[in-house]
């Protein structure tokens, strides 16, 4: 998995392509929102729009950064991701989770709010 960072305002983009999964992408992901937090960024978009692929253990570390996030008083919200993705996520009821939007400006926007 790669991951591209950038910046739009007060808010860290993170554009997730690839796949997400146990031993691919899982620990890069961990590592990316613990450091995030740990710079005391308080707004991180996911872009799961190029996503090919996220097992459970992928799921498993968005879930977890959501958890970790709001316990430091941040805010992390996600960029729907295509079909496939959006489908192991609703299998593992995981989507009444997250803020979940279909573009960028409109999560920025409710990072705003």
């Amino acid at each position: 998995m790669e991951i591209d960072i950038r910046e739009r305002g007060e808010v860290v983009v993170a554009a997730l392509k690839g796949r997400l999964g146990a031993g691919v992408g899982d620990e890069e992901l961990r590592q990316l929102i613990d450091g995030l937090l740990a710079d005391q960024r308080k707004g991180i978009l996911l872009d799961l729009s190029q996503l090919t692929s996220i097992d459970s253990s992928g799921a498993g570390e968005l879930v977890a950064g959501l958890r970790v996030a709001n316990e430091l008083g941040a805010k992390l919200k996600i960029l729907r991701g295509p079909d496939r993705v959006q489908h192991t996520l609703r299998i593992g009821q995981m989507l009444p989770l997250f803020d979940i939007y279909d573009n960028e400006e409109e999560a920025l926007e409710a990072f705003e709010a």
